[in-house]
């Protein structure tokens, strides 16, 4: 059981992840100032060096994959007519092998920021879950 601390952290943790997805939602190009600041609440500010050094998950499909939570699955699509690039986080079900949504972005405008703001959201869901035992 978490005490009271520990929950306002994950709890703030979940709302930092949020505001983090939503500013990948609306980006409109790869952000190093971005990457660096989803460094840093994925690190919990623990090893990490300069912005420079942030790998480039708003750029990059493999660095963005890197921020989907373990266990959890990937799919992303583009919608030709309006060009913007949706993505969902899901985990099957074990008992009916249904996917259960964990996340899904808002259109984005590469996959990279797609995968980046769902993989945050799926995280966000999760920190919440956590906080709440």
């Amino acid at each position: 059981m978490l005490d009271g601390k520990q929950e306002a952290a994950l709890s703030g943790d979940s709302q930092k992840l949020l505001e983090l997805a939503e500013r990948c939602e609306k980006a409109e190009r790869p952000d190093r100032g971005l990457d660096a600041e989803i460094h840093f609440r994925i690190k919990n500010g623990i090893g990490v060096g300069c912005a420079s050094d942030a790998p480039a998950f708003t750029g990059s499909l493999d660095a963005a994959l890197t921020l989907v939570p373990e266990g959890l699955s990937w799919t992303t699509g583009q919608n030709v007519h309006h060009l913007y690039w949706h993505t969902g986080v899901n985990r099957l079900n074990l008992g009916t092998g249904a996917p259960e949504s964990v996340s899904c972005s808002a259109p984005t405008k590469s996959p990279a920021l797609a995968l980046c703001a769902a993989a945050l959201r799926a995280r966000a869901a999760i920190a919440k879950k956590t906080s709440k035992g």
